[in-house]
């Protein structure tokens, strides 16, 4: 998984990459994530909820 922070804004990207990892509940207070997919899915856990994310094929 790749993680940057940017330096000047409240604003945090991670690019996931080819991991299974699982964690537990947290947040990041201040703080605005963004997530990219770029292949494979991602599922995100909410209040017992589970979204499945996933690149979709861009088309030119």
């Amino acid at each position: 998984m790749r993680y940057y922070q940017c330096d000047k804004y409240p604003i945090e990207f991670v690019v996931p990459e080819n991991i299974d990892k699982h964690f537990v509940s947290h947040n990041h207070v201040g703080n605005y994530i963004i997530s990219v997919v770029m292949q494979g899915t991602v599922a995100v856990c909410l209040e017992k909820r589970e979204v499945a994310c996933r690149m979709k094929s861009m088309r030119v």
